[in-house]
């Protein structure tokens, strides 16, 4: 089952990759082949890629509502997207780097108007990523290899 899950993750991650539009201020995609249970981790991932607020809808056209998942790099908050377009959606719920919502299905176009307007007027512009440093290194305690990025980006 994990392995199912893992690959279910990979082709969502995918299938998101080809609906980005780089100029958008956020990521916002979905697909009806998304699964409910897995979209957190490829908003996460995205979120984390690309430095951009992230939506990733998982529709279910017998119901009629799309569940969503939201993941915000600092400089940006879910929390305050979801109270701007609060009356458009039936459930939400988070804090500021990550969220969760309810929607009909034929709200998504105003919900995805309402959080440009939003985003055109309230995301900072400063969207540098931002690292905080635990600790100063001092000579004696590293080697040039395990600066590495490869090897810093793993265990971070």
């Amino acid at each position: 089952l994990n392995t199912q899950r893992k690959k279910l993750q990979e082709d969502s991650a995918k299938i998101a990759e080809t609906m980005i539009n780089p100029e958008d201020p956020f990521i916002l995609v979905w697909d009806k082949t998304f699964h409910e249970g897995i979209i957190w981790i490829v908003a996460g991932r995205l979120a984390e890629k690309y430095n951009k607020p992230t939506i990733i809808y998982a529709e279910n056209e017998e119901t009629g509502f799309a569940v969503a998942s939201l993941r915000s790099p600092e400089y940006a908050s879910v929390i305050d997207l979801l109270y701007a377009s609060s009356d458009l959606l039936e459930r939400y719920g988070g804090h500021k780097q990550a969220g969760w919502l309810t929607i009909k299905i034929e709200n998504i176009p105003a919900f995805h108007q309402t959080i440009t307007t939003f985003s055109q007027q309230r995301l900072l512009t400063s969207k540098e990523k931002k690292y905080e440093i635990d600790s100063i290194l001092y000579p004696h305690e590293y080697t040039s290899e395990s600066l590495e990025i490869s090897n810093i980006e793993r265990r971070i």
